[in-house]
Order: C-alpha cells, then structure tokens, then sequence
C-alpha cells in the first residue's frame, strides 16, 4: 500500500513557508521570526505524524496543537492589523522601494533610442498590394 503523499507534501509545504517568512520577510517585522518557527513546528510535526502512522496528534495532543496554533494566529493578526495602522499613520506602506508610479529611480537603466531596422527586408509587392479582392471577396 502507498503511503499518503499528499500529508509529505502538505509538510513541505508549510517548511517552505517557514523559510520565506524566517529568511525574506523578518526584515519587514520581527514577528515573521515567532511565525515561521511555528510553521517548521507544524510542517515538521505533519511529517513525523505521517511517518508514525497518523498517531502522533491523537487525544489531548491535538487539542494543544490546535489551542496554540489559535495563538499564534491571533497574535500574528494582530501584529498584522497594528503594524499596517502604524504605517499608514507615517504616511509609508509596507514596500519599502520607490513610490507607486514613481520610475525615475530607473532612467538610467532604459534606453530610450528606436530599435534598428538594417538589415530588414521591405517586400513591396506585400504592404502595398490590398489583401482584399472584391471579385472573391476574399
């Protein structure tokens, strides 16, 4: 019998979650640290249940699992929602780069010159010929 895959990946996928917000998102907010820790609890802790049979988070555990999980989560939210006031009230989003619209930061990476047409053949006989023949009506 094969094992069910689906639960490794839905281990790994929450790993890779805790990696993105442990190693690209912390910048933005200390917190991202105490939630991608609790995601490689988690991704680890669906593996291990997985490879034990579907008996680690069984009684009492999963109620604790599911209790701190609901923590975690509204604390998270409410860093979140505080955090995005804050940065409203300093006039600032949560991007840290140029304002919207705002592309002068990259002039000197466009060029603003017409592409080059040497070497191009002109077929005279197709532009300038109507496509269209009223005798087919084609």
């Amino acid at each position: 019998m094969l094992p069910n895959i689906m639960q490794y990946v839905y281990g790994v996928l929450w790993l890779i979650v805790a990696a993105l917000l442990i190693f690209r998102f912390a910048k933005e907010s200390k917190w991202f640290y105490l939630a991608g820790a609790w995601f490689t609890v988690f991704g680890i802790g669906t593996i291990v249940n997985q490879l034990m049979g579907g008996t680690l988070l069984v009684g009492i555990w999963r109620w604790v699992f599911q209790i701190i999980t609901g923590i975690i989560a509204i604390v998270l939210i409410i860093v979140f929602l505080t955090e995005g006031r804050n940065a409203k009230k300093k006039g600032r989003s949560f991007d840290e780069g140029a304002e919207q619209g705002d592309l002068s930061a990259y002039d000197d990476q466009l060029d603003y010159t017409p592409p080059s047409n040497e070497g191009a053949e002109y077929d005279a006989t197709y532009y300038d010929s109507d496509p269209y023949d009223p005798n087919t009506g084609m």
